[in-house]
């Protein structure tokens, strides 16, 4: 190869680079009120899950809304919808919100839970979750009352889109 097409390599490499850092850097300061919520009917069959803790977890019919995050730590989204959410479970004693981490390792979701905020109750993926609950992507909002997904959202969500959410359902 020539030494000019080094150069021209090399630029197009640093362009790349750009490019990429400037999208994910744009997300992150995105307006936080960026999902789209869905409507839905959806039932949720019985399933079994470890938590972060150790413990066993299972889903059942509950008469209380539970509210369930999808996260996981490599999702650069994840990082402006947890803490939302985290403040909305604060505000709102009445319901129980879950995280379920998805497609991730435990030191890791430990990691990104001390940094942006904390579950009562986590949840690890494990196939049977994302079959039960539809799950495709992170970060995803399902709002259960029941055994049944009235509400979900598809990416980052705001307390005040969440507190609109649970003003429909209540």
């Amino acid at each position: 190869m020539r030494p000019k097409y080094y150069v021209l390599l090399a630029v197009v490499i640093v362009m790349a680079l750009v490019i990429i850092f400037s999208g994910y850097t744009s997300v992150l300061n995105r307006d936080s009120s960026t999902s789209t919520i869905v409507k839905t009917n959806t039932r949720i069959p019985k399933f079994e899950a470890q938590t972060l803790d150790g413990d066993k977890f299972i889903f059942r019919n509950e008469s209380n809304i539970r509210v369930f995050e999808v996260f996981a730590e490599w999702c650069l989204p994840c990082r402006k919808s947890v803490p939302e959410v985290i403040e909305f479970a604060k505000r709102n004693d009445s319901i129980t919100v879950i995280g379920v981490a998805f497609r991730d390792v435990p030191f890791k979701i430990k990691e990104f839970e001390e940094k942006y905020g904390k579950f009562e109750t986590t949840l690890l993926s494990n196939g049977k979750i994302e079959k039960s609950l539809g799950i495709t992507n992170a970060p995803q909002t399902l709002f259960v009352k029941g055994d049944v997904i009235v509400y979900r959202t598809y990416g980052v969500t705001s307390v005040k889109e969440l507190e609109k959410i649970l003003s429909l359902i209540e």
